[in-house]
């Protein structure tokens, strides 16, 4: 993904969000971060349907490994990523994560075709932040 001028980038060290991208009006994707136990964070990710496909979810993630580290913790867990998500699968799967569970019939949701609702799995995502060097 190119960043151009027209797109600005904030990092907050404290309250959510971590990391917000907006392109002249509109949030194309947002990171917060949520802390779980001590050293365990938890993130919640969001790029807008029309702006998928774009490389977004992978700068994202990307900035939450770098960043998570420097707010001080050691790993991160998901522990919702619905197996129907391919995007976030392949993305957690590309950047190490270990997939450290599966949940059945995790959540209902609506299927692919709109007509009606079923219930999927989902998968826990486990991973250590590398070392910061100090």
């Amino acid at each position: 993904m190119r960043v151009s001028s027209r797109t600005s980038v904030a990092f907050s060290a404290s309250d959510p969000p971590l990391a917000t991208f907006r392109k002249i009006a509109h949030i194309i994707g947002n990171i917060s971060t949520h802390f779980c136990r001590f050293q365990i964070c938890n993130a919640g990710f969001l790029v807008p349907p029309a702006q998928r496909g774009h490389g977004i979810g992978t700068v994202l993630a990307r900035s939450y490994l770098h960043y998570g580290p420097r707010l001080g913790y050691e790993a991160s867990v998901f522990n919702l990523v619905y197996v129907n998500n391919v995007a976030s699968v392949k993305l957690w799967e590309a950047l190490n994560f270990t997939k450290a569970g599966r949940i059945p019939r995790a959540g209902r949701l609506r299927t692919a075709d709109g007509t009606g609702e079923e219930y999927v799995d989902a998968w826990v995502f486990y991973r250590r932040f590398d070392p910061v060097a100090v």
